[in-house]
């Protein structure tokens, strides 16, 4: 799929960019060439201090396709990955406690889900 694709290289731009700019990791490979011990290392403040462009905070659901478009790259470059590895225990649970305290700061908001119909409307209906 294009938009899949599209996704998977625009997640990875973002990796590129965070891992070139974060001043404590000095880290020059490409992801497929790291091993699941020290990716696990790296995704954790990844998932803990990404920011969009503009500062604000990715949704929580937006932080779980990052690992999604991951995995999938991992997986087309011949590195069978699975994130339910005990090598990726750390990432994981930072992953999870960064979408539980995004989803309490409201950022898990869909203004434009529907609602359910009122009594009132139900009866003129």
């Amino acid at each position: 799929n294009k938009n899949t694709e599209k996704k998977t290289k625009s997640d990875l731009c973002v990796w590129q960019r965070w891992i070139s700019q974060d001043q404590n990791i000095h880290e020059t490979r490409k992801m497929e060439d790291i091993s699941p011990e020290r990716l696990d290392i790296l995704l954790s403040p990844f998932f803990m201090r990404l920011r969009k462009q503009d500062g604000e905070e990715y949704k929580p659901q937006t932080l779980t396709s990052f690992q999604g478009s991951f995995d999938r790259h991992l997986r087309q470059t011949g590195k069978i990955l699975n994130y339910r590895r005990k090598e990726f225990s750390k990432s994981r649970a930072v992953l999870e406690s960064k979408r539980k305290s995004l989803r309490l700061q409201g950022k898990d908001q869909k203004p434009n889900k529907a609602q359910p119909l009122s009594q009132e409307v139900k009866q003129l209906v």
